[in-house]
């Protein structure tokens, strides 16, 4: 690494996709691993970010899309990066196109962030103790360990509007109201069949209040702060799939947090050996989620087996500096 020449790095410090790689190599920085000019590009969309390296140019999505591109930037790419990376659409695009991994919002240090406006809210919040819009990688990070708090689990989830503005068609609307509806169901099995055991619920919007109002928590547990510190007090954190399919962040940020993983299938591939079963319980219906947290909660060798498996992931693909050095040692 200490032979690479000043690395630039193009990105949009406001898109909140895209936060990963800006931490990430800024932390490689940091540890002198590289020379490192940030380029800010507010023109950018949110999840891109350009990496120039000697003469090569490596591009970053972080899209959860699996079949959209940034078309431009991979036609002038040496290699691409993929977050929601499918074979069955890579293999179209004839080019060099990588599995990323997990995404997540997660900064280092805030000087590339944006404006001084930013740095004035993220002041103000720590003052009035409110949900901070910085989240630092350190805030996601824990060891294997198990915890004897009141939950074993937890499953905190919000609701998609279908009829927002950035709903493309008929189609996308229909794929939201089905999310919408699994998580409803799974929140409510959960509720009546673990009450004092696992603590389930929506998150409060608009839209939630108007469909599952009795499913909603307050929002001094669904704050981001406050979810945090009481992910890091159970042992077993509970997933569902993304839009588009996409592995979402709530996945990303308990494999940080080193805890045991129940969630819906994967349908991207990811970096590294994250394998069913080793790092995480996979479920298809709302029965099989029941069935698969009870037998967690008795069995506590395999929650810990699951942690262990899961921290040694963190450490080795996910945490922000080795998401980023884990692609420039691939590729150059």
């Amino acid at each position: 690494m200490s032979d690479f020449k000043e690395i630039e790095l193009e990105i949009n410090p406001r898109g909140i996709h895209s936060k990963q790689i800006l931490a990430g190599f800024s932390l490689l920085k940091e540890e002198k691993k590289i020379k490192l000019k940030v380029k800010k590009n507010f023109k950018f969309l949110n999840g891109l970010a350009v990496a120039n390296i000697q003469d090569k140019k490596l591009v970053y999505d972080t899209l959860d899309h699996a079949d959209v591109f940034f078309e431009n930037e991979l036609k002038q790419s040496d290699c691409y990066y993929k977050r929601s990376f499918q074979k069955r659409y890579v293999n179209l695009k004839g080019k060099e196109i990588k599995p990323l991994g997990f995404n997540y919002w997660v900064d280092n240090k805030f000087h590339y962030q944006a404006s001084p406006k930013v740095l004035l809210e993220y002041t103000i919040r720590k003052i009035l103790k409110k949900d901070n819009i910085i989240h630092s990688y350190k805030k996601f990070e824990d060891i294997p360990g198990l915890k004897n708090n009141q939950y074993e689990a937890i499953l905190l989830t919000n609701l998609y509007d279908p009829k927002a503005d950035e709903v493309e068609n008929e189609e996308k609307e229909v794929e939201r109201e089905q999310i919408n509806q699994f998580r409803i169901e799974c929140v409510k099995a959960l509720r009546k069949t673990y009450p004092n055991q696992v603590l389930a619920g929506i998150k409060s919007s608009e839209y939630s209040e108007k469909v599952a109002k009795e499913y909603i928590l307050p929002k001094e547990v669904t704050s981001k702060d406050h979810f945090l510190a009481l992910m890091k007090e159970t042992n077993i954190c509970i997933c569902t799939k993304g839009l588009h399919n996409s592995n979402g962040w709530r996945l990303a940020e308990a494999i940080a947090s080193a805890k045991c993983i129940v969630t819906e299938p994967l349908y991207n591939e990811v970096t590294g050996n994250f394998k069913k079963e080793q790092n995480y319980y996979e479920f298809h219906t709302v029965e099989e989620l029941v069935e698969i947290v009870g037998d967690l909660i008795t069995n506590k060798e395999k929650i810990l087996n699951v942690m262990k498996a899961n921290y040694e992931y963190y450490n080795q693909y996910l945490r922000p500096d080795m998401i980023i050095l884990n692609t420039i040692e691939e590729y150059l």
